[in-house]
């Protein structure tokens, strides 16, 4: 699963194979405490289930959270389960 934000435009050149190819959750982080969910990728749906349930889990936690946050939240408790994206 590759979800794109629609604001986020991708050209040919957009390394998609290569993304397909990974098999953990993948998305760019932008700061030590921020993520981004421009783009955001799964490689099944397992992974994905983890993630969202970790990021309610997450947002239960921390009403005031946001999107970046909790991904980043997510890729350092679970450092196994991420790759970054350039």
């Amino acid at each position: 699963m590759l979800h794109v934000e629609s604001d986020v435009v991708i050209f040919p050149s957009f390394p998609l194979k290569e993304i397909s190819r990974l098999e953990t959750l993948a998305w760019s982080r932008v700061s030590e405490s921020y993520d981004v969910a421009a783009i955001v990728f799964s490689p099944n749906p397992e992974v994905l289930g983890h993630l969202l349930g970790s990021l309610r889990t997450h947002a239960l936690s921390h009403p005031r959270t946001n999107d970046m946050l909790a991904l980043s939240n997510y890729s350092r408790t679970f450092p196994e389960k991420f790759s970054e994206l350039p």
